[in-house]
């Protein structure tokens, strides 16, 4: 991951490694919370958030994701969504993980783009069309 501050002479870029606290160097995902956090999707099976101080990073258990995590948000209620190619769609509550795939109502398996809306809707894109998601009920748009 790398930073980039702007001063009036020289923007200053840093860069954040594993080594630094980030869950492994290869980032696939970026977001930022209401709070200033960062968070990153990275390869294999792992989120990482900074908060302009420390690390923190949780790893995904493997029943969740099988691999690539492609996009994350960050709904009204502080959860974070993990877009994956292969699982569908994971939510991390900061606690408990779920798993949103064809077993259980998510339409595929693929979840390749995610957004949220003023509404608190979750909105995906996917192989298949475009999926939002309001709490309860998964409508797919494929017009």
């Amino acid at each position: 991951m790398v930073q980039c501050s702007k001063s009036p002479a020289e923007p200053v870029w840093t860069t954040f490694t594993a080594e630094d606290g980030l869950a492994n160097n290869w980032v696939t995902a970026i977001t930022i919370d209401p709070m200033g956090n960062k968070w990153f999707g990275c390869m294999i099976r792992s989120i990482s958030c900074y908060d302009d101080r420390s690390w923190t990073t949780y790893t995904i258990p493997d029943e969740y994701v099988c691999g690539w995590i492609f996009d994350i948000v960050v709904d009204r209620n502080n959860n974070k969504w993990l877009g994956t190619l292969g699982s569908g769609a994971v939510k991390f509550d900061g606690d408990t993980w779920t798993s949103y795939n064809e077993s259980n109502g998510f339409p595929g398996n693929d979840a390749l783009a995610l957004a949220t809306d003023t509404e608190g809707n979750i909105w995906f894109g996917t192989r298949g069309g475009v999926v939002k998601y309001d709490g309860d009920e998964w409508v797919t748009y494929t017009e």
